[in-house]
């Protein structure tokens, strides 16, 4: 079975199952760097909102040999677990003063999503876009987001730099940045005997060539958007005492690597776009660029081959 009659057979037999006390509806949600899933929502009477389920890991499922009644039994016990059954009252979001302290800031490739940044306020950044986000909390199904339009800022009558400065002030505050020591981000969770071995396997030389940092904030989601504060960069240098170069390993995370004689930043460009081609799901990739930061000039750069790559970058640090 195709994907899109998979879809058609799923809708099918919820409202097969749900004898019309079910509402159901099927929709593409577009998600970061253009990526694009397929959602359905599930409401009963007086439910205002729904969970979004996306059928794309279903089908997987269904080409490794699970039965379609088997993914529609998972589907409705999924909206069982999550449904909110008190109404929402939309009136919390319409009135800016309910949510001011809610709205954060993340940071996105801009190329990858220049058609879908027309309908949302951003700040670009280098080869990046700066993006506004309210954060939204719910006893039962935990901590969600939903992404800042231009109609929204139109609605409560913001300007997108009062915007960026809420934002700004926000997540530096409820999500301060962390810098952690490559080795014991990779060896957390790992028994005593198995850290032991790695990192004996962890040459003095391997480190003292190339060591390696996270950089990211304290929930380790959405962690990239430290980059574009001099605050947390000017720390970093502080810490490493030395200029260094920014990998984006993810719009969570960005590995920092000091800048030293010895390693070839083209080296380090290879292993960003390996890992984002093999290791990151397509809606994380952040860029296949690298960057420096100059303690000196409180300056993040992009590290090009050539002028000509991006001719028109001349970038301060936005927030």
């Amino acid at each position: 079975m195709e994907y899109r009659e998979f879809i058609e057979e799923v809708k099918g037999q919820l409202k097969e199952l749900a004898g019309g006390e079910l509402r159901i509806k099927v929709q593409r949600v577009q998600k970061n760097n253009g990526v694009c899933l397929d959602g359905i929502s599930i409401w009963r009477e007086g439910e205002n909102v729904s969970p979004t389920i996306y059928l794309d890991p279903f089908y997987e499922n269904y080409q490794k040999g699970e039965s379609v009644s088997e993914i529609v039994s998972q589907i409705l016990e999924t909206y069982e677990r999550y449904r909110i059954e008190k109404p929402v009252d939309p009136k919390f979001f319409c009135d800016f003063s309910n949510i001011r302290e809610r709205i954060m800031c993340k940071v996105i490739n801009y190329e990858k999503n220049c058609e879908f940044l027309k309908q949302i306020p951003h700040l670009r950044y280098l080869d990046l876009a700066v993006v506004f986000y309210c954060v939204v909390q719910d006893e039962r199904i935990g901590r969600g987001t939903i992404l800042i339009h231009n109609n929204h800022l139109k609605f409560w009558n913001v300007t997108i730099k009062e915007i960026a400065e809420i934002a700004k002030r926000n997540t530096i505050r409820k999500c301060p940045h962390e810098l952690l020591n490559m080795i014991e981000v990779i060896t957390q969770g790992m028994s005593d005997e198995d850290e032991k071995i790695f990192v004996q396997d962890m040459t003095e030389q391997e480190e003292e060539r190339m060591p390696m940092y996270v950089l990211t904030n304290g929930e380790k989601n959405l962690g990239a958007v430290c980059v574009v504060y001099d605050s947390i960069l000017e720390d970093v240098g502080k810490a490493l005492g030395e200029d260094y170069y920014v990998l984006p390993s993810s719009i969570h995370e960005c590995i920092i690597v000091p800048k030293r004689e010895g390693i070839d930043p083209s080296e380090l460009k290879a292993i960003v776009r390996e890992v984002n081609e093999t290791q990151v799901q397509p809606e994380e990739v952040l860029s296949d660029e690298i960057y420096q930061y100059e303690r000196r000039y409180h300056r993040l750069s992009m590290v090009l081959e050539s002028e000509e790559e991006y001719p028109f970058f001349e970038a301060e640090i936005v927030l």
